[in-house]
């Protein structure tokens, strides 16, 4: 019995399909996606398709040259958010140029030729719905596309993930510890009324 009375149980299936390889810039990714899925029945209408943010930067060719991760971090930040130190260095919660709050600004050096890292891609949004499109068109079918955690809804383009980013006042990240007992301490220091 279900709890939805008459309606028959929901099921969510994962799988990942085998067949894709090291992914280089300037290769057509919804391509390589594409024949992976038909190696592995195809999709259906509704099906949520995830694809991993570093698997379109490097198709999208965000590689950059960068003998320091920490410069290239720091070329993505707009904004700090927290500072943590340990054994190997400083690790940094910011906010990103695309507004998104993330450990490193979303900078990855792993698996990346070596003197180069890898950054997000340009536009997220932009690239779920290319990508979306171009595998509706050759499946027949309507689909969702999950870049990273950028998502595209499956009946049409929408906003996208962009209108998901808070704004500054609405962020309950924007401090980090630290900088939230300093703030504190000032506003107490000075008496001024507290912030519930």
């Amino acid at each position: 019995m279900s709890a939805g009375g008459d309606r028959p149980p929901q099921r969510l299936e994962v799988w990942a399909p085998d067949g894709i390889g090291e992914v280089r810039p300037g290769d057509d990714l919804a391509a390589l996606v594409g024949d992976a899925l038909d190696g592995a029945e195809g999709v259906r209408d509704g099906d949520v398709v995830v694809v991993t943010s570093k698997v379109v930067s490097k198709a999208e060719g965000q590689v950059v040259a960068a003998a320091d991760r920490e410069q290239a971090i720091t070329d993505e930040t707009v904004r700090v958010v927290a500072t943590r130190p340990h054994d190997g260095g400083v690790l940094r919660i910011v906010q990103n140029r695309l507004g998104l709050v993330m450990a490193a600004a979303g900078v990855d050096a792993s698996n990346t030729p070596e003197g180069t890292v890898l950054l997000l891609p340009a536009d997220p949004d932009a690239s779920a719905r290319a990508l979306r499109a171009e595998l509706q068109a050759r499946f027949g079918v309507r689909l969702a596309v999950v870049v990273g955690h950028i998502a595209v809804q499956p009946a049409h383009d929408g906003p996208g993930a962009r209108v998901l980013v808070r704004s500054a006042e609405d962020d309950m990240f924007r401090e980090g510890t630290a900088e939230a007992y300093a703030r504190g301490y000032a506003d107490g220091s000075s008496g001024a009324p507290a912030v519930p």
